[in-house]
């Protein structure tokens, strides 16, 4: 299988590392690799923690932080009218078919797709959005978020659909607040505030990590058999 949400929170919704400067790394601070948390947990009794899980928890995060980081380099991209944008792009596509690919291992090809087609969805919105955020279009701005809406509860209808575990609501506010970060690291990059923006790859990053983790615990509490 090939290696595969608008910005996700006002915001899934990424891995070009160093690509003419627009990727960065996670400082210090930011959750640990999921394989030594659990191992810390175990370490102190919080019950045993399969190879299995363990091995989902890093694909989980990798497919992630992948999200995370070429969607900050994409908006840095289209915000500073770079010619790789339509590059990340592409690569922002192919990580939403690894995540729909993950999915169908549990629930099928048929949820993946329908995932896929989602996420693909909110990329595409995500692109809208930057292009209104950019030029201060305001009505562009109030009609991505618009369309956001939507996908956003969309992709909470699909994912609570499949596993009950998962809150509606908590999902819904963790899409939302994902959405919110990648709308201020943006806006900070348009007003040149470098800290700031720094500062909010690195609470983007975090966050959508820790919705990793609650996913893949949904899905292990699912199908105990599995791990």
């Amino acid at each position: 299988m090939k290696t595969s949400s608008a910005i996700v929170s006002i915001i899934i919704f990424a891995v070009i590392g160093g690509l003419v400067g627009y990727t960065m790394a996670p400082k210090a601070g930011t959750p640990q690799d999921g394989r030594q948390q659990d191992a810390q947990q175990n370490s102190i009794g919080e019950g045993n923690i399969s190879q299995k899980k363990l091995d989902l928890r890093e694909k989980m995060r990798k497919i992630l932080s992948d999200h995370i980081m070429s969607a900050r380099a994409y908006s840095a991209a289209v915000i500073d009218s770079h010619p790789s944008a339509s590059t990340i792009a592409n690569r922002l596509m192919e990580n939403e078919e690894d995540i729909g690919a993950l999915f169908s291992d549990y629930y099928g090809m048929e949820t993946g797709r329908q995932l896929t087609d989602l996420l693909k969805e909110h990329i595409r919105i995500e692109d809208q959005f930057v292009q209104a955020f950019k030029v201060n279009n305001q009505a562009n701005i109030t009609a991505a978020k618009n369309k956001w809406e939507a996908n956003k509860k969309a992709l909470v209808n699909l994912l609570v659909g499949a596993n009950s575990n998962w809150s509606q609501a908590e999902l819904a506010s963790a899409l939302e607040e994902h959405m919110t970060l990648l709308g201020e690291t943006a806006q900070a990059r348009i007003n040149k505030q470098w800290q700031k923006e720094i500062e909010n790859v690195d609470k983007t990053y975090g966050q959508i990590l820790t919705v990793g983790d609650v996913i893949v615990d949904g899905i292990v509490k699912q199908f105990p058999d599995k791990f």
